[in-house]
């Protein structure tokens, strides 16, 4: 763990552990983890440290198990559960960097102690927000940035949610009525190639959400952008249904 900012991932303390005695101890599963953020991010282990916090140098050495340093350890391979569970809701590896980076600076910033940091974030990202969908919906529909916003808008203290209620605040109440999906990612549902600009998973979300019953606000932005003729030649819309009016 780096002496400046102890919620990072501890790759000296997973060095001085001995990560191959144990494949079941958290130091194993947090080098683990590490890896597989690699294949999911792409990145070298150099990049991924460097986004992380880490000395790729580390990764692989093999010491002592010093007892006060295992909560140390057991922080970080909580992190890096959730940068992992995270980074698996988006199909693209640029999207899947976004939300580790996100991620990160959402847990750095979340404030109070270290140890109950990712707690809170996860318990922000499953609540609901005034718009009716919660940070992890915003993520399964690939609205990242918005998602990390509002899941830092759930938290009750720290830096980001300092940030995010300021923004909020200077945002209103345009806020308020803007879809769920952004216009420019709607636009992007309607291309041909849009599995591949999307993702296939994110784009099918994309698709159920604008579907029966659909969203008020993005079916409205949506039949803005003209998507409402394909949107009923796909049967997301019933045949001769127009969007809600009133609020979502």
């Amino acid at each position: 763990m780096t002496g400046e900012r102890d919620d990072r991932p501890a790759d000296a303390v997973i060095a001085e552990l001995g990560v191959v005695r144990d494949l079941r101890a958290p130091a194993a599963q947090a080098l683990l983890l590490l890896g597989e953020l690699r294949l999911l991010t792409e990145w070298d282990d150099q990049t991924l440290c460097a986004q992380l916090g880490c000395s790729a140098s580390r990764w692989v050495e093999v010491g002592g198990t010093p007892k006060n340093q295992a909560g140390a350890v057991l922080n970080s391979l909580h992190f890096l559960e959730l940068a992992s569970d995270m980074a698996k809701l988006a199909d693209l590896t640029v999207h899947r960097r976004e939300v580790v980076n996100e991620a990160f600076e959402l847990c750095h910033d979340a404030g109070g102690p270290v140890a109950d940091r990712v707690p809170r974030v996860r318990a922000a990202l499953k609540r609901q927000a005034c718009g009716g969908l919660s940070p992890l919906d915003l993520l399964s529909l690939g609205e990242i940035a918005s998602a990390w916003r509002s899941a830092a808008l759930n938290m009750d203290q720290g830096p980001a949610h300092d940030r995010a209620t300021a923004a909020m605040r200077l945002a209103e109440p345009a806020a308020k009525r803007a879809p769920h999906i952004s216009p420019e990612r709607l636009a992007q549902l309607g291309l041909p190639d849009a599995d591949d600009v999307l993702g296939p998973t994110v784009a099918r979300n994309m698709h159920q959400h604008l579907g029966t019953p659909p969203c008020a606000k993005c079916g409205r932005a949506a039949e803005r952008l003209g998507l409402g003729d394909m949107l009923s030649r796909g049967r997301l819309v019933r045949p001769g249904d127009r969007f809600a009016t009133v609020a979502a």
